[in-house]
């Protein structure tokens, strides 16, 4: 009798033991998966930040209600920070071997991604230069006409 309790109890402790090893891989297993969806946000995160910076810049080239000055001030402000965002996303070690689309696009279209650092080796206005690379010039712009498609 005292051999069945002992045995019980060894059987016990071995299914505690299985268990507990279980538990520790589901939780390994949960960890990895976690930082794997962090990972994966953070490489988008500044990848997206500048995507949003940059929308932010072309929304205040093709505003009408500012006027020239006030234009070139808020460009400027707005070139700075996209400068800086650039740099951060060029920085960023993460993005480096990422299979995400959007930051294989991303690097495939260096003028447009890299907008102020483009148009700086271009040594063209940031505005000029992405003009440019839409493929339009003055004569183009100066001929459309505004209407509803």
């Amino acid at each position: 009798m005292l051999d069945m309790k002992k045995m019980s109890t060894q059987h016990a402790q071995k299914n505690k033991s299985i268990f507990r090893d279980v538990m520790r891989g589901v939780f390994f297993g949960m960890t990895l998966f976690v930082s794997s969806i962090t990972l994966l946000h953070a490489e988008s995160r500044t990848l997206s930040n500048l995507e949003r910076e940059r929308s932010s810049l072309m929304e205040i080239v093709v505003q009408e209600e500012f006027s020239p000055i006030e234009r070139k001030r808020k460009i400027a402000l707005s070139q700075r920070r996209l400068m800086d965002m650039e740099r951060m996303v060029i920085r960023d070690d993460r993005l480096l071997g990422a299979n995400d689309p959007m930051v294989k696009k991303a690097f495939d279209h260096y003028e447009t991604t890299f907008l102020v650092h483009a148009s700086v080796e271009a040594n063209q206005h940031i505005v000029d230069f992405w003009l440019q690379q839409l493929n339009l010039d003055s004569q183009s712009i100066l001929e459309s006409k505004r209407g509803r498609r």
